[in-house]
Parts: C-alpha cells; structure tokens; sequence
C-alpha cells in the first residue's frame, strides 16, 4: 500500500472509532448520512488504488 493509502484508511478509521463512542449524539443530531458519507469519501481514494492494482495483477497472471 502506499502512503496515501495508509492515510486515509487510517483517517476513516479513527472517524469510524469516533462515530460509535459518540453514537447517542450523532443520533441525536440526525448526521448518520454525513458520517457515512465522510467514511465513503475517506476510503474512496484507496478502493481506486486497490481495484487497479487489482487489474494489474490480474493482467500479469492472465499474460503469464
């Protein structure tokens, strides 16, 4: 992985770790779908890397 990678999932991750410590309030508030949608965009960046690396491979073992 490379450090991009590395960054955002760990971002997503203490965004995640948050969400639950403070589920009551984000209920409360109603900001589910934002929290969601914040989660979606941390990860976005490196489910792109992950799924073209993925093609490469694929490719490589295909072609050998």
């Amino acid at each position: 992985m490379s450090q991009v990678d590395d960054e955002s999932i760990k971002e997503a991750n203490l965004l995640a770790g948050d969400a639950i410590n403070n589920f009551r309030t984000i209920m409360s508030f109603g900001n589910t779908e934002m929290v969601v949608k914040k989660f979606d965009d941390l990860l976005e960046d490196s489910h792109k890397s992950a799924v073209k690396n993925a093609h490469v491979i694929g490719f490589l073992y295909g072609f050998s």
